[in-house]
């Protein structure tokens, strides 16, 4: 567990903001012990949830839907609907974003410290 603390750290401690132009939308079905480390990896105050918008497509695990629910909390958007599957997921993120770049983060996935400044 103090290696995951001290990795998602390092992350926070290289990463940039994700910039005012992109929305992040990570779609999510029961993969809650995967978020952290994906939102860690997008950089910026731990807290922040200013461009990334959470999709939570029916989740039924409890341990997700409170990661979520405590994510929504610290100021993440999160839209709920009914397990439709990964591209409807998508689908509602990218007709929610405001923004004039969308950029698809799955659960499970991270992306490197200057992804969105390049």
């Amino acid at each position: 567990m103090k290696d995951q603390e001290r990795e998602r750290s390092s992350l926070l401690a290289r990463s940039a903001p994700v910039p005012e132009t992109v929305t992040v939308v990570i779609p999510c079905f029961n993969d809650g012990r995967f978020l952290e480390e994906a939102i860690a990896s997008l950089g910026g105050e731990p807290g922040q949830g200013q461009g990334v918008l959470l999709v939570n497509d029916g989740s039924t695990d409890p341990g997700t839907l409170e990661v979520l629910e405590a994510l929504r909390e610290r100021g993440f958007t999160v839209i709920d609907q009914e397990n439709l599957g990964l591209p409807a997921a998508r689908n509602t993120g990218w007709r929610t974003a405001r923004t004039p770049y969308v950029l698809f983060l799955d659960a499970d996935n991270r992306v490197e410290p200057d992804f969105l400044q390049r």
